[in-house]
């Protein structure tokens, strides 16, 4: 769902397990535009990651498994 909340900028939402994350498709920064995040920090794969498989182990990444970072399921 995409609407736009100032002039110019553009949020898209998503809800997972009670909180909410944005992307913001048209920002200059690229992982804004990428991920989906919320405050804190927290990207949405890491968190469905975690929620699912538990802990990330030190040292490993969470890659998109089809490279398609709007994938997150």
């Amino acid at each position: 769902m995409a609407w736009k909340t100032k002039p110019g900028i553009v949020v898209e939402t998503v809800y997972f397990n009670g909180y909410k994350y944005n992307r913001y498709p048209n920002a200059k920064k690229a992982n804004h535009r990428r991920y989906f995040g919320r405050s804190g920090g927290k990207l949405l794969h890491r968190e469905k990651w975690e929620h699912y498989r538990g802990p990330i182990p030190a040292g490993w990444h969470v890659h998109h498994k089809d490279g398609n970072p709007l994938n997150n399921s």
